[in-house]
Order: C-alpha cells, then sequence, then structure tokens
C-alpha cells in the first residue's frame, strides 16, 4: 500500500467531496420541501423528510460518478465514496441540529441570515471530510488520482 500524497490527491478528493455533499444537500432540500410527507426525525430536525434524504442520496451518488469519472476515480469506489460522503454529511447535519436544538438555539450566527449560521454550512463536511480522508488512505491505498490529468 502506498501513501496518500495530499499535494496530488487532495485537491481532487475536496472536490469530489464537496460537490457531493452540496448536491445531496441541495436535492434533499428542494426533494423534502416539494415531495417530502415522511418525517426523518422530527425531534431533532422538523423539516428534514425522508424523501429528501433519499433525493439527496441519489443525486450525491450521481455527482460522485461523473466526478468520480472526472478525477479517474473507478465508478464502484466512486459511488461507494459519494454514498458515505452523503450519508455521514446527513448524519452531520442531524447531529448539528441536535446541538442547537440541546443549546435552545435556532441559528449559530447571523453571518449567513436564513442559513443557520456558518456552522450550519460546513456541518456535513465536518463529519464527510475525515472519512473521505481515511476512504482514501485505507481502502484506495493513496492511488494517485488528479483532477487535472497532464
Amino acid at each position: 500500500m502506498t501513501a496518500l500524497h495530499a499535494e496530488s490527491n487532495g485537491p481532487s478528493v475536496l472536490v469530489f467531496l464537496l460537490f457531493v455533499v452540496w448536491a445531496g444537500d441541495i436535492t434533499a432540500l428542494y426533494i423534502g420541501r416539494s415531495m417530502g410527507r415522511h418525517k426523518l426525525a422530527p425531534t431533532i430536525s422538523p423539516a428534514k423528510t425522508l424523501e429528501g434524504a433519499v433525493g439527496g442520496l441519489i443525486c450525491a451518488t450521481a455527482v460522485g460518478l461523473v466526478i468520480g469519472h472526472v478525477i479517474h476515480l473507478p465508478p464502484v469506489h466512486a459511488i461507494v465514496l459519494a454514498t458515505i460522503c452523503a450519508v455521514s454529511g446527513l448524519l452531520g447535519d442531524l447531529f448539528e441540529s441536535a446541538f442547537k436544538r440541546d443549546l435552545q438555539m435556532k441559528d449559530f450566527g447571523k453571518v449567513l441570515p436564513g442559513h443557520g449560521g456558518v456552522l450550519d454550512r460546513i456541518d456535513s463536511i465536518l463529519v464527510s471530510a475525515p472519512l473521505a480522508y481515511y476512504y482514501m488512505v485505507f481502502v484506495l491505498g493513496g492511488q494517485n488520482i488528479v483532477i487535472f490529468p497532464k
């Protein structure tokens, strides 16, 4: 197993992670609002729905396949990594919602009005990023993937 080379893999994995997590979050929001009928975790985050979560997972996986192709990540790994990022992103979002609910706060800040604060924008990434890193290290063994091949 070779070591993970951050200088070549870091930007590629970061682009993959950001696009997958953002696609999942945005799709879950819109599908949940338009088609959501079944609450996912009503005591933690009453607006989240099962339909939104499934839609977000499907979109995140599709985006993961596209970005995976661009960065030369084998499709099976792109699907697995996108699924890990999407599910852990949702769990990170739920954890942050539970944390806010426990503190009896609506938002963690006023920097981004209507978005729940800066932490609400990065909660999914905070949980997904370490898992993506460890997947790259322990499963892919630091295979050299690059976003802009020479």
